[in-house]
């Protein structure tokens, strides 16, 4: 089974770490994850009993699929810290908002790419997430779909410009909703309704 790695191991990472497992789209020893907080590797690889590293140049060593999921902020370095490293054929999946394909394909040369930024719901089984994918083979394509299907539901768009859009409308849109949703048990609890009502 070919080896997925996770570049940067928050909540999305964790997200599809979990889904990926429960659907048996991968098992735990062909996941590896990679984070500059050794806790959280600990708590992952305790956890879903992944292989984790301090060190993103073993990761890409190992990876067939390279899930960049670090903060926007932090891309460039992480980027520029594995250009020319990756493996031959080597999908790359970026769910960081706002780094277009063209500017991976600049740090990283001619590698198959896909982006897209899943939203909150990801994090229980539920989200929506649109993908665009530059030159990738329909292997690639389909792979990646499989994948954001492991944590909700996946489309092809044929606009990059598109994903922003998504984002922008349904990336942090349902965290409002569940906001508000915390408010009106608040509220509700506040009128005297026991909490399991609530």
């Amino acid at each position: 089974m070919d080896t997925i790695g996770f570049i940067g191991a928050g909540n999305m990472a964790e997200a599809f770490i979990k889904g990926i497992i429960a659907s048996g789209l991968y098992t735990p020893d062909s996941v590896i994850a990679s984070d500059v907080r050794p806790e959280r590797l600990q708590y992952l690889q305790e956890t879903y009993k992944i292989r984790t590293t301090l060190d993103n140049l073993e990761l890409v060593r190992y990876a067939k699929v390279v899930v960049l999921s670090v903060k926007p902020q932090n891309m460039a370095k992480m980027v520029d810290g594995i250009a020319g490293k990756l493996r031959e054929n080597v999908l790359v999946i970026s769910i960081a908002a706002g780094i277009t394909t063209g500017y991976l394909h600049r740090k990283l040369g001619n590698v198959q790419i896909v982006r897209s930024m899943p939203n909150t719901p990801a994090m229980v089984g539920e989200g929506a997430s649109a993908l665009f994918c530059t030159d990738v083979s329909d292997k690639a394509r389909r792979r990646a779909v499989e994948l954001f299907s492991a944590v909700g539901k996946a489309v092809i768009v044929e606009k990059e410009e598109l994903i922003d859009a998504v984002t922008a409308v349904s990336g942090s849109g349902p965290a409002y909703f569940f906001l508000l949703m915390e408010e009106m048990v608040r509220a509700a609890e506040q009128m005297g309704i026991p909490t399991d009502i609530a």
